[in-house]
């Protein structure tokens, strides 16, 4: 009898296991070249309690500004769209996703057209927050409605380099704004 109350005390923890629920109903997706988007991703996840998970080309960009400019404005003019590195993040069980990103030239970085074509964000709301150095959302927050067209995306924030000192406060009301 203690054998079979072992195995079935064993058999439901895997179970629970298995089907664990994500943490919080919010992810926090995010890719920092410079560092300002993390920034800006860690004061979001400690604002909102959101899991988070940090994507990555499969080819590092260029460590140097000019290097890094250069490249990106060579795969959007041939379309290259490179791999994300490592698995793709696990959007189930979450009803919004917050995309973080370096505004390069006018839209996402290229790898978040392969990331945004390999999850799955329908009937999700997604917020996104770009960082850029005064260029706005530009033309970003279109891309991502073309690429998650079963989402529910929401104007995005802008947030000019790492947001200084009134990025807590612009971060709270936005998240305010969008029921976070």
């Amino acid at each position: 009898m203690k054998k079979l109350i072992l195995i079935f005390a064993a058999l439901l923890a895997f179970a629970g296991a298995a089907f664990a629920q994500p943490k919080s109903k919010t992810l926090i997706i995010y890719y920092s070249w410079g560092g300002n988007t993390r920034t800006i991703a860690q004061l979001t996840q400690k604002k909102t309690g959101a899991d988070i998970a940090e994507v990555k080309p499969d080819k590092e960009y260029p460590s140097t500004y000019k290097e890094c400019t250069v490249v990106a404005k060579d795969e959007q003019r041939k379309g290259i769209k490179p791999g994300v590195k490592g698995a793709l993040p696990d959007t189930a069980g979450y009803d919004t996703v917050i995309l973080a990103y370096p505004l390069w030239w006018g839209d996402v970085p290229m790898f978040f057209y392969t990331l945004l074509e390999g999850i799955d964000l329908g009937g999700k709301t997604v917020l996104p927050i770009c960082s850029n150095g005064g260029s706005g959302l530009a033309r970003s927050v279109n891309t991502i409605k073309s690429l998650a067209q079963n989402a529910n995306v929401k104007g995005g924030l802008s947030i000019h380099r790492d947001g200084g000192s009134s990025l807590d406060k612009t971060l709270s009301e936005y998240f305010k704004k969008n029921g976070l």
